[in-house]
């Protein structure tokens, strides 16, 4: 990402384990650098086993 109006796409599927803990609460993507600190909380909730393609819009 080189400036504000882009966004970050990404694919992801899980597995659930037997007894796992539901982990929310937590960002799902963190980016760091630079003395800055960006946190996305997706509200897509994936089914277990099946792809979700996320969007992630950076606006100022």
């Amino acid at each position: 990402v080189t400036a504000y109006g882009g966004e970050l796409q990404y694919r992801m599927r899980y597995e659930p384990q037997a007894r796992s803990l539901v982990i929310d609460g937590r960002p799902d993507v963190v980016l760091q650098g630079n003395g800055i600190l960006l946190e996305h909380y997706s509200q897509t909730k994936p089914l277990p086993r099946v792809p979700a393609t996320i969007t992630v819009p950076f606006r100022e």
